[in-house]
């Protein structure tokens, strides 16, 4: 719920616990998730390195963010809101995946989840905006400029990581 509600921009990451056990589990869970979502097009092993190198980026894009600004202890907050809103995306984004997959990019029936799942880009670039904001104690333009560039290097990444799915 909490997450969820992080989700909504009614929480922040200062409203998230403080502890090792809720980061270690939610990099786990980043990892899987990200694990399960790339290997619906690619095989496991890659989909396993793109998973796990995916939960690593944003514990370190976080870590970096927040020590660069001075505020190394919201680290682990923020990466838990993060992470913990990105799995609430992912997991809403999953059948959506799927089902682009299932129809296919050339079937006009691709354009919904194609769509949706665009919106859902947006919506978790807002999020991260919303919960950078607040770890930052900068205004919304700072917190929307930290959460595009996290965004731009992390896709950057994942296109070094992972071939076209044709190739």
């Amino acid at each position: 719920m909490l997450f969820w509600n992080i989700c909504l921009f009614r929480r922040g990451p200062q409203d998230v616990p403080s502890t090792d056990a809720l980061t270690v589990m939610l990099l786990l869970l980043t990892a899987a998730i990200g694990t399960l979502i790339v290997y619906i097009n690619y095989p496991l092993m890659t989909a396993l390195r793109a998973g796990v190198v995916n939960s690593v980026s944003v514990w370190v894009t976080t870590a970096a963010l927040l020590t660069l600004f001075r505020h190394p202890r919201r680290i682990r907050q923020t990466f838990c809101a993060v992470a913990g809103s990105g799995l609430v995306i992912s997991l809403l984004a999953l059948p959506l995946i799927y089902w682009g997959n299932v129809t296919g990019e050339a079937n006009p029936d691709a354009v919904a989840p194609s769509l949706l799942l665009t919106l859902l880009i947006f919506w978790s670039i807002s999020i991260n905006a919303h919960v950078y904001r607040h770890a930052l104690g900068s205004d919304r333009l700072g917190g929307l400029a930290a959460a595009l560039v996290i965004f731009a290097f992390n896709q950057f990444l994942g296109s070094l990581l992972l071939p076209s799915p044709q190739g």
